[in-house]
């Protein structure tokens, strides 16, 4: 908003500085075109006055109206030097006032000076008649008018006669000058100033003394030329009409109308000249106006559109700049709080939930996370501003029973990279056509942008962070990409940490659980052990020897009881720490069998179990005796243990290169969810308060078939006994053998 109102100030400024200059330069201009032209109107009448002094002097050598000669005259007008100082006049001319009965003898007079073609005209009897008998310089042009009688034409006639009664000089109005029969034609004038034979003060007196007139013929052209100059006629048109009023009838000259037609600056100026009153119209040429004065205020509108545009690209920057530093401040303010958050507890499932809704809030419009846990049901967490539609979308999520491969969360597991998928909108659900749990919540939140990172710890998959984008404004780019990066670190860090606390709470428990089992079972034998003992003491030399025997048979037992929980807790160092050691020999399972089941006669009596063992045929093959015959002890001593009173069978059978240990009870039987389960360290299928054991028989089992090279299962349903199955290679793997290292314990939480 700030950049608009920065643009929307600049092009107002801009706008106002142009029409400013315009204003100030038309000012200007309109200043200097008065100013101009109040000039050139005084240097007309300046002029003017000039050849109009001009003519007084010519009118001084006419002395009692004698006429000086024509050699005088010549040499008079010579003097004035016309050409040089009053450039625009046509010459000096006089002409003489005659009577019909002087004419003759005039114009005799004049051929007898040597102009000998001579005449007046036009011809005819006129009363009275004028003749103009000197004009200079006599050129090509002026000879033409000698002889002329100028009273005879009646626009010349007028300014005559007001000259001659005014005593005044008089202009005529506009006439064509009988010079211009020559070519080049112009409009022209005249001014007339009467010569007298005496001093007359009336009219009366002027009309009767009146004997010629000194004039001076002028082309109008020619004067405004000579008056103004060329640099002038560029930048000015003058029109000079004769009168008040600019008619075209009146008009005198034109400079060049056409070339300045359509231009808007003009100015009227009323002059007198000799008794008439000139109207000069001036207008603006195009090169009146300086070049640099007419592209002024387009070039302050330019520079300042410039400086506009740049103004706004500083400020665009700048405030994208802060927009950016305002949005890397947000990000590193909810990371440093997502951080606290997951820092704040190992109970990773609540901080998580705290943390989506902390990233609903701050950077996104929605966030929905996805942890792949150890028991493989995905932990679904979900953050939105409303929490109703958060609770609803982790039920639709986890009823899913697998991520679509379009999008969403599992895009995430599949791609080490975060995914950005902006502009979604109904085009985009086929992406979801696959997962209808998550085209629900696409088509529900109304999703426009999304963000998908995963969650890898130590190089394995572990989950993905989606953030949703409702907003068409609120797009991903690559620093969100950087911070749902940091994120995605934050977040496996708390996954990683609070299941290792969960771990080590596990061990904990189970090494508790451990010590107190072990405590109980080996203080049960050695109490046994004791009672025994003081017992043989008090009836040593008395008791009948049959109550010896039993004795020391109870004392027999204890001890090997004591002696299978001392090799169980060494089996278990043994396993945890890698050292357990395979001594290979040629075996025959069914000779095994037999003699396990021999060893726990008596036990099976007690238990009161039929112990059979079923082996038909030898199966032979290459194993450890000492491990298989513990393998088989741990599996026999169970099924005598949870299925007391009912058959225990034991078999022995071969197929192809696999050899098969099976033992089946008829007991309480294992649920199906702890099938995996009771193979690991410490775990059982019940209580240890009903059962007694350390809980590491069908670990150690499983470890030792592992070592062999087989694998170790189980058949069982809850109160329908189980059947506990060992396939063996009856050819140890060789390379196996000689690769296998250490045997590393695995342990769940």
């Amino acid at each position: 908003m700030l950049v608009f109102l920065v643009v929307l100030t600049g092009v107002s400024v801009t706008l106002a500085a142009a029409l400013y200059v315009e204003d100030v330069a038309s000012r200007q201009q309109e200043a200097r075109f008065n100013r101009i032209t109040s000039e050139a109107a005084d240097a007309v009448r300046v002029r003017m006055e000039g050849s109009v002094a001009t003519l007084r002097a010519t009118r001084g050598i006419f002395i009692d109206g004698q006429e000086p000669g024509r050699y005088a005259f010549g040499q008079f007008v010579e003097a004035l030097d016309l050409t040089r100082h009053y450039p625009g006049i046509q010459g000096i001319g006089w002409a003489r006032l005659l009577h019909p009965d002087e004419v003759a003898a005039h114009v005799d007079a004049v051929r007898a000076e040597g102009l000998m073609d001579y005449r007046i005209w036009p011809s005819g009897t006129r009363d009275p008649t004028t003749a103009i008998v000197y004009i200079e310089p006599l050129d090509v042009r002026n000879r033409v008018a000698l002889g002329f009688d100028m009273y005879s034409e009646s626009v010349r006639r007028e300014a005559m006669e007001r000259a001659r009664d005014t005593g005044e000089p008089s202009a005529t109005a506009r006439v064509e000058l009988v010079q211009e029969a020559t070519g080049g034609r112009q409009a022209g004038f005249l001014i007339y100033l009467p010569v007298y034979a005496s001093r007359p003060t009336t009219a009366a007196e002027r009309h009767a003394a009146v004997v010629g007139w000194v004039y001076a013929p002028f082309r109008a052209g020619d004067l405004v030329h000579a008056t103004l100059g060329a640099a002038l006629a560029r930048e000015l048109d003058l029109e000079l009409f004769d009168g008040p009023e600019p008619t075209p009838d009146a008009q005198m000259y034109d400079a060049d109308g056409a070339r300045y037609a359509g231009v808007g600056r003009s100015r009227f100026v009323r002059i007198e000249v000799a008794g008439r009153t000139w109207t000069l119209r001036f207008t603006a040429g195009e090169n009146f106006v300086e070049r640099w004065e007419r592209w002024l205020p387009r070039v302050v509108l330019a520079t300042g559109l410039v400086l506009t545009a740049l103004l706004f690209w500083v400020s665009r920057e700048e405030a994208r700049a802060l927009a950016r530093a305002e949005s890397a401040s947000l990000r590193a303010g909810f990371l440093a709080e997502a951080g606290r958050i997951l820092a704040s507890s190992l109970d990773y499932p609540r901080t998580l939930q705290q943390v989506s809704l902390l990233a609903s809030s701050r950077v996104a419009d929605g966030c929905v996370m996805n942890v792949q846990e150890p028991g493989g049901v995905p932990l679904w967490i979900a953050g939105f501003p409303d929490p109703a539609f958060a609770r609803d979308a982790v039920e639709g999520l986890r009823a899913s029973v697998a991520p679509a491969d379009g999008q969403g969360s599992a895009e995430g597991l599949r791609s080490d990279r975060p995914q950005i998928r902006n502009d979604l909108g109904a085009a985009s659900e086929p992406l979801f056509e696959r997962d209808p749990a998550l085209l629900s919540l696409h088509r529900s939140a109304g999703t426009r942008h999304l963000l998908t990172a995963p969650l890898f710890a130590r190089g394995e998959p572990l989950g993905a962070i989606t953030l949703i984008s409702v907003r068409p404004a609120l797009r991903f780019g690559e620093a969100d990409v950087a911070m749902v990066e940091d994120l995605a670190r934050l977040v496996v860090a708390a996954i990683d940490t609070g299941r290792l606390y969960r771990r080590a709470q596990h061990s904990l428990r189970l090494r508790d659980e451990f010590l107190s089992i072990a405590s109980h079972e080996l203080k049960t034998p050695l109490t046994s052990l004791g009672l025994q003992a003081e017992s043989l003491r008090v009836q040593a030399g008395r008791a009948p020897p049959e109550v010896i025997v039993r004795k020391t048979d109870s004392i027999r037992r204890n001890l090997e009881r004591l002696n299978r929980l001392v090799a169980t807790m060494l089996d278990l160092s043994r396993i945890t720490s890698g050292r357990l050691e395979l001594d290979l020999e040629p075996l025959e399972l069914g000779e095994v069998a037999r003699e396990v089941a021999s060893r726990f006669e008596d036990e099976a009596a007690r238990a009161g179990c039929e112990l059979r063992v079923e082996a038909q045929e030898p199966v032979t093959g290459i194993w450890d005796r000492l491990r298989v015959d513990q393998v088989l002890t741990n599996l026999v001593s169970n099924a005598l243990k949870y299925g007391p009173g009912k058959p225990v069978d034991v078999r022995v059978f071969a197929r192809g290169d696999r050899a098969f240990l099976q033992v089946h009870d008829q007991g309480i039987g294992i649920g199906a969810e702890d099938h995996d389960r009771i193979f690991e360290r410490f775990e059982r299928a019940v209580s240890e308060r009903n059962y007694g054991g350390f809980g590491l028989g069908l670990w150690i089992v499983r470890r030792i078939v592992e070592a062999l090279g087989g694998t170790v299962t189980v058949e069982s349903a809850a109160g329908s006994g189980a059947t506990f199955t060992v396939e063996l290679r009856r050819e140890p793997e060789q390379q196996r053998l000689q690769d296998r290292g250490p045997l590393e314990p695995r342990v769940q939480a």
